[in-house]
Parts: C-alpha cells; sequence; structure tokens
C-alpha cells in the first residue's frame, strides 16, 4: 500500500520555483532517503508536505493513502498521522517535558477514538488508556529502552539537553502517536555514534511496530545502512535527477552531486 504518493508537483515560495515535476511513492514500512547537494529543494519538498503555509503548490497533488492533502492545515496533517523530527529542535522554557508529552498523547488518543476529553472520561478502557499513572509507567519504559535518563522528563523541552536527548525526545513524540509517515530532517546532525545507532534503532521500531513509511533527508551512508533504506532519490535544482538503492548514496558520497 502506498503511503504518501506526489505527484508532478511544482512547489512556489512568493514568486520564486523551487520544486518542479516531482513524482515519487513512499509504500507504507518503507524507508525513502532523499539526498542533494545545499539549495537542492529538500527542506522544500518535506515542509510543502507538512503544510507550511510560505511553500504554495502551483501544480499536481500529494496524497496520503490516497487522500490529497492540499486542502488540510498541519494540524490536520499531524492527526492524520504525518510526524516531523526536526534538524535542531528548540528549548522552549516552561514546557515541562513529561506535561507536554502527556498532551501530544491526549490528543492522538481523543482524534484516534472521535472523543472530547469528557466523554473519555465517562468511557472505562478509554479512561484506563489515559491514565496519567499508566502513561508516566509507559514514558518511563520508553526512555530506559533507549538510553534517556527518566529524570529529563521533569525538565523544560529540550532545556540543557545534549544533541543525542533532543533527537531522542523528538522521536520519543512521533512513537507515541504511532506515525503512519515519519520525516527526518537530518537526523544524524550532531550526533555521536551511539546515539545515532539509537535514534535510527527508534526509528526501525516504529517502522517494524506500526508499518511506519519513513522519508529520511540525510547524507550519511551509515544511517541509511542502519534504517534499511529502500530507495534513494537525488534532489537537484529542484527536480529529482537519480533514484535508486543504497548504492546509489555510497557512489554520490564518493564522486559528490
Amino acid at each position: 500500500m502506498t503511503a504518501l504518493k506526489i505527484q508532478s508537483l511544482d512547489v512556489m515560495l512568493e514568486d520564486k520555483p523551487l520544486l518542479q515535476d516531482i513524482s515519487l511513492e513512499i509504500p507504507a514500512g518503507s524507508v525513502c532517503v532523499l539526498m542533494g547537494p545545499n539549495g537542492a529543494g529538500k527542506s522544500s519538498l518535506v515542509k510543502t508536505i507538512v503544510g507550511h503555509p510560505n511553500f504554495s503548490v502551483a501544480a499536481g497533488d500529494i496524497q496520503f493513502f490516497g487522500e490529497s492533502l492540499l486542502e488540510k492545515t498541519p494540524d490536520e496533517r499531524a492527526l492524520l498521522g504525518i510526524s516531523f523530527v526536526f534538524q535542531s529542535p528548540r528549548e522552549i522554557d516552561g514546557l515541562v517535558l513529561k506535561g507536554i508529552l502527556y498532551d501530544v498523547y491526549k490528543k492522538h488518543v481523543l482524534h484516534k477514538y472521535g472523543m472530547t476529553l469528557d466523554e473519555a472520561r465517562r468511557d472505562k478502557d478509554r479512561r484506563k488508556e489515559l491514565s496519567p499513572v499508566k502513561f508516566q509507567k509507559r514514558l518511563t519504559e520508553l526512555f530506559e529502552k533507549f538510553s534517556l535518563h527518566p529524570s529529563l522528563l521533569d525538565r523544560d523541552l529540550h532545556k540543557g539537553f545534549s544533541g543525542g536527548e533532543k533527537k531522542k525526545v523528538e522521536l520519543i513524540f512521533s512513537l507515541l502517536m504511532k506515525p503512519k509517515f515519519l520525516i527526518l530532517d537530518e537526523l544524524d546532525s550532531g550526533l555521536d555514534t551511539d546515539a545515532l545507532k539509537t535514534c535510527a534503532e527508534m526509528v526501525v521500531f516504529m517502522k517494524e511496530e506500526y508499518n511506519t513509511a519513513v522519508l529520511c533527508i540525510t547524507h550519511s551512508t551509515r544511517l541509511i545502512s542502519l534504517l534499511g533504506t529502500n530507495e534513494v532519490f537525488v534532489l537537484q535544482d529542484g527536480k529529482i535527477v537519480e533514484r535508486g538503492d543504497e548504492s546509489l548514496a555510497v557512489k554520490k558520497e564518493k564522486q559528490g552531486f
């Protein structure tokens, strides 16, 4: 089954053409990588997928499990199951990590069952699913599984976190929503060898547990290998100029773009 299908997509930023005639398909449960030189349009493409308001679609379509995304807001796209892990997560004062993680999880559960919070509280099964005690236990298990210290849960979002901790926490946000489609923007940026391996394991966990499709912007052949990449797309001057398997990434690492 195709998770994301992009057909003949042209994208503009104000009056400037950024992407031209982009077509690709990403099956559910697969990992695809987007490569290309700086300014090729990689970030423009993923921002268009998530609905960034500065990018307008001039032609073509983006379909998510057969449904066009073009009229949907970023929040609506997120609730459909599209998750985005940023290259440089921001530190936010006053937002305690465990609180915002619970809010995101609660919103996901309520949307999944089409319930208000009051309705969920009156439903025995949903009330149990939304139990803060149960949620705290689940968080602690996930933090331990992926080498994050549980004390981070009581700190402000990303405040004083290492690069690896920030990326892992962002992946925890995604994991709690059981995403259908996960976008990773330079996941390897700022990570040491051990942190990169753990982050890759988190992505593979989502792929195997939830059949999550993954689109990853990276030039790291190690990450490409760790993720078990199915297809590589090379973007240059706003167009897809090559596509292939992992060997294409190795070739580009040696020869450049």
